[in-house]
Formats: structure tokens, sequence, C-alpha cells
């Protein structure tokens, strides 16, 4: 056989080697046994790696997410789910605390009708006011979100957890205001003699009349029962889970049996009372004036502490995580710890004559006067 017949064959072959080749310089990557970061020997990864040029995009870094005081959200603190889990849910951050000063003016609110009283629940955000001819729940910008005309010639009302006391005493009449499911329902309870004074909660609502008699509605049955009630006049009422307390204008105050109506002590306050409260600690605070001052009877107790000094005459009391007292002739509100330390007082653009605190801990003063409400950091 001559060369020449080899040629083809030849030429055949290098064809087929060349096609085998690699078409470029690129080395292929040998294959990694798991877990161990060791090339094993029967393992071949079909991807080519460039020796040279820019690196593999990589995926681009997430921007930071918006929290706490730039976004107004705080993306933080999950919020509990109803499986028993979390659900990952931005959540409003409430005011802290501690990033606002106990008694920081919050809002001015002008409501559009005169007003004579305010009242407000311990687990209320809203207050109620007593208008020129009915009663009416204000929001955060003092715009009314429902009103009432319970009764004519409304004197005074009493905002409980799930409903409202409002007393009539032209009509001789305790109304009682709740909410179901076409509004407000209204039952009225009629009352011996005219009222003076309101007290109640979401089980009674109690009436002290000019002559120191008093008025016992309870709500279970509707029923309306009389008490010989106190001697002297009263002046302030208010109620705790077992009594109702009295105080009167030759500054006694009475600890009366809410069960039986029997008086079972008289405390001496040193001064003529002006207003009352309970907190929920189940200590009763007397404000009086002539002298100006505030005392606490510890529950339990059948004695007044000694008296707190006010600089001005106390006009109304309000009890949460501290006690609120409104003073009208000096612009001011004083506030105090429910063990009787840390008198504080502070001046007010406004002459308040009521005072009440919400679920938030923020503090409502009314100045009837300039149709005013303030609203205060409590906590």
């Amino acid at each position: 056989m001559t060369s020449k017949r080899w040629l083809p064959l030849l030429s055949l072959l290098l064809a087929l080697a060349a096609g085998c080749a690699p078409d470029d310089d690129t080395p292929l990557v040998t294959g990694v046994q798991p877990g161990t970061g060791t090339p094993s020997a029967d393992t071949t990864i079909d991807a080519k790696i460039p020796t040279d040029g820019p690196s593999a995009p990589t995926s681009p870094t997430p921007a930071p997410t918006p929290s706490g005081l730039d976004s107004g959200i705080d993306t933080t603190a999950p919020t509990p789910g109803t499986d028993g889990g979390y659900e990952q849910v931005p959540t409003p951050r409430p005011p802290a605390p501690s990033a606002t000063p106990l008694g920081t003016l919050l809002a001015s609110l002008y409501p559009s009708d005169p007003l004579r009283g305010m009242s407000l629940a311990g687990n209320q955000t809203e207050p109620w006011v007593l208008r020129s001819a009915d009663v009416a729940k204000l929001n955060g910008d003092g715009e009314v979100v429902l009103s009432a005309a319970p009764g004519a010639d409304a004197t005074a009302l009493v905002a409980t957890a799930y409903g409202l006391w409002v007393l009539s005493a032209s009509e001789n009449r305790l109304y009682r205001l709740s909410n179901d499911q076409y509004g407000l329902e209204k039952t009225g309870h009629g009352v011996s003699g005219s009222g003076v004074l309101l007290a109640g909660d979401d089980d009674e609502g109690w009436v002290a009349h000019a002559g120191g008699q008093l008025t016992r509605v309870r709500l279970s049955d509707g029923g309306s029962q009389g008490f010989a009630g106190v001697t002297g006049s009263p002046v302030a009422i208010a109620l705790s889970s077992a009594h109702a307390w009295v105080a009167t204008s030759d500054g006694k105050l009475h600890r009366i049996d809410r069960e039986t109506g029997v008086e079972g002590a008289t405390i001496d306050l040193g001064g003529t009372p002006t207003a009352l409260a309970v907190d929920r600690l189940g200590n009763a605070w007397a404000a009086t004036h002539t002298p100006n001052a505030l005392r606490r009877v510890p529950s339990g107790s059948s004695v007044a502490d000694p008296a707190l000094a006010l600089g001005s005459r106390p006009y109304a009391l309000a009890a949460g995580d501290r006690v609120w007292v409104a003073q009208k002739d000096h612009q001011r509100v004083t506030h105090v710890a429910l063990d009787g330390t840390g008198l504080t007082s502070l001046t007010l653009q406004l002459s308040p004559t009521s005072v009440g605190i919400d679920a938030s801990g923020r503090v409502w003063l009314l100045d009837p006067s300039q149709g005013r409400l303030d609203v205060l950091w409590g906590r």
C-alpha cells in the first residue's frame, strides 16, 4: 500500500481528534465529594469557569427596612397570632412613657358646643361631656361621635366601662345609657327627691340628695332603694368595690356599706371637702379647701393620712396610675403617686373644673369658661 492510499485515512483521524478537543483553553471543573472538600476521581461537572474577566454577578443587597421613628412603624416587635404563634405584621409604635415627660401637653381641643361637665371611664379613650341640651361622646379631635338627650336638665354624668349614668334633677330620674346593636339604649329610674350628686359603676348608680339621703339603683333588677344616708350636706360622692364614700360640708367623710346602706365609719378631713376619688388600690382620696389640701384614707383604714398642701383650691379629682387634682383658680393641675409621694404641680393655660384619665394614661382637663379641653400625658 502506498503512502498516497493512507492520506485520506490519516486526514479523517486528524479531523476526528480535533472534534473531541475543547474549543478554547478553559479548564473543566473537577467534582468534589460532598462534605470532604476533596476532588473525586470519578465525578466531572460539565461547567466552565472563566479564568479571566469579571466575577460572577451576585444578588443585590436589599435596602434596609425603615423602622421605629423613621417610619412610625415598629417592625421588630411581632404581633401575636391567633394560632398561638406570631405574625410578622408591622404595628404602630405607641408613645413610650420614657419618651414623653409626665404632664406634656398633647392637644388642646375646642368643641363647638358649650360644655358643662366631663367624665371618662378607665377603659375608654374618648370622654363623655355634658352639654347644654344633651350628653355627647367626643373623639380625639373634639368632634361628636355619639350623642343622646336622656332627659331634661341633666345635671351630672358618670361614664362606666359599658355605659353612662346621667342624673336629671328636675325629673327626679336617673338614666342609664348603654350601647346595643341599634345604638344607645336608655333606661330611666325614679329617685325620691331631687338629687345633687352622682356616682356609679356597671353594677349600681348612687345618688346623694341635699338632705343627706342616698338612693341606690341596681342594674341587675332595676330596683331602686333609699337609705337614711348621712348627716350634713353632701358635696362629693365616689364608689369603691364595697363602699360608697360621701363627703359632707362639715368636713367629714362617710363610708357606707354598698349592700346594707349602713355607715361604717366617719372620718375627719380637717377642711371643707370639694372632691373625692378612689384609686385602683382601694385608697379613698379627698380634696379640701380651707385649708387647700389633699388627704388619703388608705384601703381598710378609718383614719386619713396627714394632709398634702395644695397651693390653691382643688375642684376635681381623678385617680389612675397617679392622682390628679384640677385647680381652677391658679390655672394649675397637681399630681401625686398612689402612696402619697412626689406631689408635683404644673401650670396650665386653662382653668380646669373637671379632670379624667383615659385607658392610654392621658389626662383630660375641662375649662367650661373657654370651652376648651387640654390633654396631657399622664404616665
